[in-house]
């Protein structure tokens, strides 16, 4: 034998198998190696099977984590719940819901790291000619052409050795004949002759066959090493095989390892810090207070605030287009803000094209507008983060204010803004100032309200084709909430842009067309 499959402390040794244990230069033993490279073919499959279901199981999860979090958020949305309990339960549902961020990128890292690499592999290394797979097909014909000549000398060897002890036993018995006839006292000469002739023939030819047994047995020895190692380079070739897909299998069990480490995950570490500032600002006497403000013993009627909001609209006109402004703290709309604008702020927040009018109660507030501008997308993720991160401080000395009409600048992004209205239409012009090659950006934020935790589900859509943006938005105010609720529909119309995406929840989605929730 020239090459021993495996040891005897193998489990082989107990399981079905032809080759086991048997020299490999043996006829058709070469078929050990061929069935090897085709269980590597067969390995390769249930690799991309196993982990193909692998990110099933992860799209499902995805998906049912995303349902999870829209059933909850609208049942919180829509409960008795108020003020910071309220924001933290629905920033514990928005936590949970995070966690499907990072899955989606596991799910792809799966696709994309581990199951696309091994369908190329298979596909390069086992390519098909027909029925067979053309690599393991060039091995079985190395193997049957060398060992084809060796058969043809062992079937040689064989048949010479069959004839040389058939003709050794016929020997034999002739010998033995002689034996009897010498041995016999009436045996006459011609007989002794003949059994004498015929041990002589016998002799003769078997020493003829032996000789030609023993020259092809000497043929034998002398071709075998030039055999096996001719064997042995086709043998080693299949090893080579093996290990380029064993290196490959490798390979991606160390990247199946790192597409599911989430030790680092941005999005979870991003997810914990919201969560934490959540749950620090839960404030049991801020709740409280609010309650017995707003229906205990130290509720009023809110004397001494107007509600008039500010801004762009005509005479009994649907659209009032105006700046929703803010103090330092960026305190929710209560009380002196209950139409978005007050004089002692100074910071805008938004440009909303609904507001209430003189009712002393918070509402409306639909459909937000801001222009910024931006250094890269780090930096735009960064402003969408938080509340209002994007907010901007002005002076009243650069605001403009007409029938119809309202300006100011926007001292934060160096933006120059233009409104009016028609009865149903707001127009926006922005002229932004040429700061360090900065990017100009227009938010658009369909789930914005004045209320707190007004709404209660929105939903945008970008036509890229035709420049428009459009959307709704279900929310619930101090007033619409007694008629169920009211929903918003808004059609947007740019003269141009070059790029855009959405964002939820806190987090951009470059080139995403299409979005839902309330963040």
């Amino acid at each position: 034998t020239c090459v021993r499959l495996q040891t005897q402390t193998t489990p082989e040794e107990i399981l079905s198998n032809p080759w086991h244990d048997r020299g490999f230069c043996d006829p058709d033993q070469y078929q050990a190696a061929l069935h090897r490279c085709q269980n590597g073919y067969e390995s390769c499959d249930l690799f991309i099977k196993a982990f193909e279901e692998r990110a099933s199981l992860e799209r499902d999860y995805i998906a049912a984590i995303y349902n999870w979090s829209k059933i909850w958020q609208k049942e919180i949305n829509e409960s008795q719940e108020f003020g910071t309990n309220k924001k933290t339960w629905l920033a514990a549902i928005q936590a949970g819901a995070q966690a499907a961020y990072t899955h989606t990128d596991i799910v792809e890292r799966i696709q994309n790291d581990v199951i696309d690499p091994m369908i190329a592999f298979k596909k390069q290394n086992y390519a098909k000619s027909i029925i067979h797979i053309r690599k393991i097909k060039e091995f079985e014909k190395e193997f049957e052409n060398l060992q084809k000549p060796w058969l043809k000398l062992l079937s040689k060897i064989n048949d010479a050795k069959e004839s040389y002890h058939e003709k050794h036993r016929k020997l034999k018995k002739a010998e033995q004949a002689k034996k009897i006839i010498d041995s016999n006292i009436g045996a006459t000469e011609e007989e002794k002759t003949e059994t004498q002739t015929s041990v002589n023939v016998y002799t003769k030819e078997s020493a003829n066959l032996r000789s030609k047994y023993e020259q092809l047995i000497n043929e034998m020895k002398d071709l075998r090493p030039h055999y096996e190692n001719s064997m042995k380079r086709v043998l080693d070739r299949t090893h080579e095989f093996e290990r380029e897909r064993l290196n490959k299998f490798k390979q991606l069990f160390n990247a199946f390892y790192n597409a599911i480490n989430i030790q680092n995950d941005p999005y979870i570490i991003e997810m914990s810090t919201a969560f934490q500032n959540a749950i620090a600002a839960h404030d049991i006497e801020a709740d409280t207070q609010w309650w017995n403000k707003h229906y205990g013993r130290t509720g009023g009627t809110f004397l001494g605030a107007a509600n008039l909001p500010l801004g762009a609209q005509t005479l009994y006109g649907t659209v009032r287009l105006g700046p929703d402004t803010s103090d330092v703290e960026d305190r929710p709309a209560l009380l002196n803000r209950y139409a978005g604008y007050h004089y002692s702020d100074t910071y805008i927040n938004i440009f909303s094209h609904t507001h209430v009018f003189g009712a002393g109660i918070v509402d409306y507030g639909n459909v937000g507008i801001f222009p910024i501008q931006v250094d890269n997308n780090d930096n735009l993720q960064h402003m969408i983060a938080k509340r209002h991160g994007y907010r901007s401080t002005f002076k009243h000395e650069s605001e403009r204010i007409e029938p119809g009409f309202y300006q100011v600048y926007l001292e934060t992004h160096k933006v120059k803004v233009e409104l009016t209205a028609t009865e149903q239409v707001g127009i926006h012009r922005y002229s932004f100032d040429d700061v360090n090659r900065k990017h100009h950006v227009i938010l658009i934020d369909s789930s914005y309200a004045l209320p707190p935790d007004g709404c209660r589900q929105s939903h945008v859509n970008i036509d890229r084709n035709n420049n428009e943006i459009s959307g709704s938005i279900f929310f619930k105010g101090f007033l619409s909430r007694a008629f169920g609720g009211v929903t918003t529909y808004f059609v947007i119309t740019f003269t141009n842009w070059t790029d855009f995406g959405v964002w939820n929840q806190g987090r951009l989605m470059p080139r995403q067309t299409t979005t839902d929730g309330c963040s």
